[in-house]
């Protein structure tokens, strides 16, 4: 799976950076984007090899066969 490895990661911590107050808001936003570009990646990989399936699949059924080339 070589989508996963391109995909972002967590940015680093520093502990005394943060505000105390708004400490675990900043750092569940940061999860949750990340999450979500993660997840965006995932699928849209999974869509291409269900196309690429499909579209194989496909030109499989309605291409001529080597059978068909002395009809007519």
């Amino acid at each position: 799976m070589p989508y996963l490895r391109q995909s972002g990661s967590l940015p680093a911590v520093e502990p005394g950076a943060l505000n105390p107050e708004t400490a675990l808001d900043e750092l569940e936003t940061d999860v949750l984007r990340v999450g979500q570009q993660l997840m965006r990646q995932l699928l849209q990989a999974e869509w291409a090899e269900v196309d690429e399936r499909l579209t194989a699949e496909y030109q499989a059924r309605f291409s001529p066969s080597d059978g068909d080339a002395g009809r007519e």
